[in-house]
């Protein structure tokens, strides 16, 4: 099940309670602005920093009529759609702005693990609309796990993206991330992802966008590279329907 939550709307001004399998906070916006999920998951989400949907209850909502200013807190069990093996939580805020074609979202999210394991995430996205059916975006995003023994893991990573519809029916997109695993072993192998494609739609909401994805390896210190660099030349269909409420 990806998602069974119970909604209760205007709990108060401007605010909706979700409690079940809940969407969590950490890229639902941010995936929703890069728009080519059927091409790549957001970096966060490709890097299993965290869990699409969590069981917990998620807050929504907005600090003033216009919706300028948005917030959403979470507080979940922290293991996804698995069953929970422990009693921490994992407890997350988001902080959505707009002003005008501006788009900014600060996210934070802890959890406290006994044993010296706690964990948290940093993130920031940021967007922009262009002229012209166009739009370029960007996500920071640092997620630190403690350890009992040595050193905690520190993975860190910049995402930026871009995407014009010069057409109703014909767009391109292209993105760049660059990852690193474990800021704090001395011996690693990072990573950049590229990705670059077109989006043509022969008819409304039948989209086929050929794309190429490249997956770069750089070594840091006696970090060991796989022996060859990875290039996907894609052709992905996709095709968007929505169920009409009954």
């Amino acid at each position: 099940v990806k998602a069974a939550y119970l909604a209760v709307k205007n709990v108060y001004t401007r605010a909706d309670l979700y409690v079940g399998i809940v969407t969590t906070p950490m890229f639902e916006n941010s995936e929703g602005y890069w728009g080519y999920r059927a091409i790549e998951k957001t970096m966060a989400d490709f890097r299993g920093v965290g869990p699409s949907a969590d069981q917990g209850f998620v807050l929504k909502g907005a600090a003033d009529p216009e919706r300028h200013v948005g917030y959403t807190v979470m507080v979940a069990n922290g293991t996804g759609n698995k069953s929970e093996t422990n009693r921490q939580k994992r407890v997350g805020f988001a902080l959505p702005l707009q002003w005008k074609d501006l788009r900014v979202e600060p996210y934070v999210d802890y959890e406290n693990v006994y044993g010296h394991r706690d964990r948290a995430t940093w993130k920031v996205f940021a967007g922009y609309d262009l002229p012209r059916h166009g739009a370029v975006g960007y996500e920071f995003v640092q997620y630190v796990q403690h350890t009992a023994t040595g050193p905690y893991v520190d993975q860190l990573g910049h995402s930026i993206f871009a995407r014009i519809a010069p057409r109703p029916d014909l767009a391109g997109f292209a993105r760049l991330d660059l990852w690193d695993p474990n800021r704090n072993a001395p011996n690693r192998v990072t990573q950049q992802l590229w990705i670059a494609g077109l989006d043509w739609q022969p008819t409304k909401d039948i989209h086929v966008m050929p794309n190429v994805e490249a997956m770069q390896y750089r070594s840091v210190g006696t970090g060991v590279v796989p022996p060859h660099h990875d290039l996907q030349a894609r052709l992905t269909f996709y095709y968007k329907f929505s169920k009409p409420q009954s």
